[in-house]
C-alpha cells in the first residue's frame, strides 16, 4: 500500500512531500519518507505560494521546507521501496498517475 501527500508546482502538477508505504507481503515493513522541496519557496509564483499555503495549512500540514531526502532522489526511493513488489495499491487517480510516472 502506498499513500502520498504533496503540493503543487508550476512545472510539475504534483510534488510529493510525504510518501508512506506499507509492504504487506513478505517484508511486512512500513516507511514514511519526507522529501525536500524541488526549489525554494520564493522561486514559486504568488499563485503557487497561495495554493500551497492552503494545502499545507488545511490538508497535510507538511511545510514546504520540511524534508530529509533530496527531491532528485524520489525515483531511487520509489525503486527501492517497490523492488520485488508486483501489486501496489494507491488511493485516487492523481496518486496512481503520479506513481505510474515513476514505476513504468
Amino acid at each position: 500500500m502506498l499513500d502520498n501527500q504533496g503540493v503543487q508546482h508550476p512545472t510539475q502538477k504534483f510534488i510529493v512531500k510525504e510518501l508512506a508505504v506499507h509492504v504487506v507481503v513478505g517484508k511486512n515493513e512500513c516507511a514514511c519518507l519526507l522529501f525536500q522541496p524541488p526549489c525554494g519557496w520564493n522561486e514559486l509564483s504568488t499563485k503557487y505560494q497561495r495554493t500551497n499555503e492552503w494545502i499545507i495549512n488545511n490538508h497535510h500540514g507538511t511545510a514546504w521546507e520540511i524534508g530529509f531526502i533530496p527531491y532528485d532522489d524520489v525515483q531511487d526511493a520509489i525503486a527501492r521501496i517497490t523492488k520485488g513488489v508486483t501489486i501496489i495499491f494507491a488511493n485516487g487517480l492523481q496518486k496512481r498517475q503520479w506513481l505510474q510516472s515513476y514505476t513504468e
